[in-house]
């Protein structure tokens, strides 16, 4: 047992080094459904998990925040599908938004603690729940983004209905099926298809907020659809705009990124974690062979260049650019863990 011990924290202690006192770097604030919504039941909210899993796949810095945080810490904040907003929330994230902020909300998010109406300007009005469930999305916008083009998807989680205010962006609209299947209104499949020209606003972007009309991230944590992770992403990228400070190319959805920050190393840690895993007996995930990452191209926004960049504990140089205020550089393999550490001047 202890042999097995020690070969871990062999490695552990190599690392250990990098990891004191390093504070995350985070471009985004979740006000967790578990932290603060009377909805949740239990400690785990499916709302939670569905935005926890989209976030870590595409690579997003982020913190799970309840009401009481800082919200001036993050350029983003994200409600997911059940925080409804009593008056000394409204009153913070209003004063969130008036000095820059940017916000994201997903089903009942948004609503007065009676669901009646909205209490942020989320560029719609309220019109009730969506009676048609499931209901289905088609993109409006860049649907080069989406694997299968513009067309429509299913969307499974309750929706609501919405009345976009002029000037907004209409990103993706909602399409009612032509009835919700019950005994006597039969449907070979699960659902009964889209009801052809019969399509609404369904998810609206402004200059600093977004709504998506469907309780999306719960939906992500049941069905995992892609297309769900594709407008969220499109709506988290267009609000966080030139203000995301890691991107990452070559790592795929299982792949975890991080940063960290040791301010009085003055080291920014660059953590890249990936396990290729199996599931075998009854949902039981084992990693059984190592399959190592190469050319994993990453991007980080800095006010100034830095002095190197290496990576540890191994202590290899690793070659990088910088220019209008991005350094980019490229890890040549990733074994399972893999830090970059950024010197900064």
């Amino acid at each position: 047992t202890y042999r097995l011990i020690g070969a871990a924290y062999g490695e552990v202690e190599k690392k250990e080094p990098y990891c004191h006192h390093a504070k995350a770097v985070s471009d985004i604030g979740v006000l967790s459904a578990a932290a603060y919504s009377s909805y949740t039941k239990g400690r785990n909210d499916k709302s939670d998990i569905g935005v926890n899993r989209i976030l870590l796949e595409k690579k997003y810095l982020y913190d799970f925040i309840d009401k009481n945080a800082d919200f001036s810490a993050y350029s983003l904040l994200i409600l997911p599908d059940h925080i409804t907003i009593e008056p000394q929330l409204q009153a913070k994230l209003t004063q969130y938004l008036i000095k820059g902020g940017k916000l994201l909300a997903s089903g009942d998010s948004g609503l007065d603690p009676e669901k009646t109406k909205f209490v942020l300007p989320l560029g719609a009005v309220y019109l009730g729940k969506n009676p048609s469930c499931p209901s289905y999305m088609r993109p409006r916008q860049d649907c080069g983004r989406y694997t299968n083009g513009c067309t429509e998807y299913v969307m499974y989680g309750a929706g609501t209905l919405i009345d976009p205010q002029d000037g907004v962006q209409i990103t993706a609209d909602e399409c009612r099926s032509y009835f919700n299947r019950a005994p006597f209104c039969f449907c070979s499949h699960q659902h009964a298809p889209n009801l052809p020209g019969a399509g609404r606003a369904g998810a609206v972007l402004t200059e600093s907020t977004g709504y998506i009309s469907w309780q999306l991230f719960s939906d992500y944590a049941e069905k995992g659809s892609l297309h769900l992770k594709e407008l969220a992403d499109y709506m988290i990228s267009s609000l966080l705009g030139e203000k995301r400070t890691l991107t990452v190319t070559g790592c795929p959805d299982r792949g975890v990124v991080t940063l960290m920050r040791q301010a009085a190393e003055k080291h920014l840690i660059q953590h890249t974690l990936y396990a290729h895993t199996t599931v075998r007996g009854k949902g039981i995930e084992v990693i059984e062979d190592t399959v190592p990452l190469h050319e994993v191209s990453v991007s980080i926004r800095l006010p100034d260049a830095p002095k190197r960049v290496y990576l540890a504990p191994q202590g290899t140089e690793i070659r990088f650019s910088y220019e209008n205020g991005m350094l980019h550089y490229t890890l040549d393999t990733v074994d399972i863990h893999q830090m970059a550490v950024i010197e900064l001047t």
